[in-house]
């Protein structure tokens, strides 16, 4: 069922929209019930999402101190960050099996996610 709603609320957003040439960035800040237990939820996305084929960049990890004080947020215990070259790339990751089982593993300990997509084109940098 949550598989089908994700598809339905999900799909048709990107569907529409053509892909940025710089490909579709999503990150996502989670808080967990359960701060302990950061290094699981951060082995789980390493082994379950990394691989998936249609994902182009990844990268997750705890928030860190850089030296900056309250100008960067830390209100989060795990960061992750994808970078999908087309928008079908992105709706592919929506519905593959790896990543429904990880949402059905770890949403119920979430007390926050929150998700930012964005579309960036490309640069020569």
């Amino acid at each position: 069922m949550r598989r089908l709603l994700c598809s339905i609320f999900t799909l048709p957003l990107v569907a529409c929209q053509s892909s940025p040439s710089g490909g579709i960035t999503h990150v996502v800040l989670a808080s967990l019930e359960d701060p302990s237990e950061v290094p699981a939820l951060l082995e789980d996305c390493e082994a379950m999402l990394s691989g998936i084929d249609v994902v182009h960049g990844f990268a997750c990890g705890a928030p860190i101190d850089v030296g900056r004080g309250d100008r960067v947020v830390k209100d989060y215990d795990v960061g992750l960050h994808m970078v999908f070259e087309t928008a079908e790339d992105y709706e592919a990751y929506v519905v593959h099996p790896r990543h429904v089982e990880i949402l059905e593993r770890w949403g119920p300990k979430f007390t926050a996610l929150r998700i930012y997509d964005f579309g960036a084109e490309a640069s020569d940098r």
